[in-house]
């Protein structure tokens, strides 16, 4: 998928830094410093520090991550069952967990990633207040 800034097409891997050229421009009347935090692009304290809006974006990898887990679960969940006729106790419950763990991070990633390409701030706030609990 790719988006369109200036007339230039961009991959959808710079949606951070479309966001923050997108913030900073409205945001220069203000005197207002906005900076990218991504896995692509650190900040150290001090530019933190001097930063007033941050730019953080869901990372392919939270998604890909979230799958992992999901897989995981369900491989170690097939092979318990093997385990299970022998065993008579219950340890389904921690490759369930780790399903569940795995959907709700792919859930959540999924839902920043839809909300920071569609500008909609009802996702971004959703997911942000998510990450504050």
């Amino acid at each position: 998928m790719e988006a369109e800034s200036n007339g230039e097409y961009l991959k959808m891997y710079n949606i951070g830094s479309i966001q923050v050229g997108n913030f900073s421009k409205r945001l220069a009347a203000y005197n207002m410093k906005v900076s990218e935090l991504t896995g692509d692009h650190q900040l150290t304290r001090e530019q933190i520090d001097d930063t007033q809006l941050i730019v953080c974006t869901p990372e392919k990898w939270d998604i890909l991550g979230g799958l992992a887990l999901i897989g995981l679960g369900v491989a170690t969940l097939l092979q318990l069952t093997d385990v299970l006729e022998v065993v008579t106790t219950n340890v389904n419950a921690i490759p369930i967990t780790v399903i569940v763990l795995g959907a709700l991070i792919f859930l959540i990633a999924f839902l920043g990633c839809c909300g920071a390409i569609r500008e909609n701030r009802c996702f971004l706030t959703l997911v942000n207040n998510i990450f504050y609990i």
